[in-house]
């Protein structure tokens, strides 16, 4: 009895070619905005370990204003940051937002990213 050794059919190889390329499309996609919100969380912690509790929020968002314009960052603005008092914990900078991306025709990604920083370094 003789054996023949077989590969992938032309189909077989196409449909792994799209479903993989499809996994391509969505990380391509995705990672900016894992960077941007990087980026953000980066930004909110320096700012927080520079501020003191009694900190005014116009001072805070003047200080996030200029790491948003130095490190580019979309899809959140200064004005989103929360500064929430705590009497127990003091004070901390806080997010909650969406971003979204067009995947491909009336598709979009949606993901939330949420944080806190306490303000003055504390954590």
């Amino acid at each position: 009895m003789e054996r023949r050794q077989r590969g992938a059919s032309f189909w077989q190889l196409l449909v792994v070619v799209l479903v993989g390329g499809f996994f391509v499309l969505v990380a391509l996609k995705i990672v900016p905005l894992y960077l941007n919100e990087l980026k953000v969380a980066t930004a909110v912690k320096e700012v927080a370990q520079e501020a003191t509790q009694e900190a005014s929020l116009t001072t805070i968002r003047n200080a996030l204003g200029r790491h948003w314009d130095i490190d580019d960052i979309d899809q959140i603005q200064p004005k989103d940051i929360l500064l929430v008092r705590d009497g127990d914990r003091g004070a901390a900078l806080s997010w909650d937002y969406d971003a979204q991306v067009h995947l491909f025709s009336n598709i979009y990604v949606v993901i939330n990213f949420t944080g806190s920083h306490p303000l003055g370094g504390r954590d």
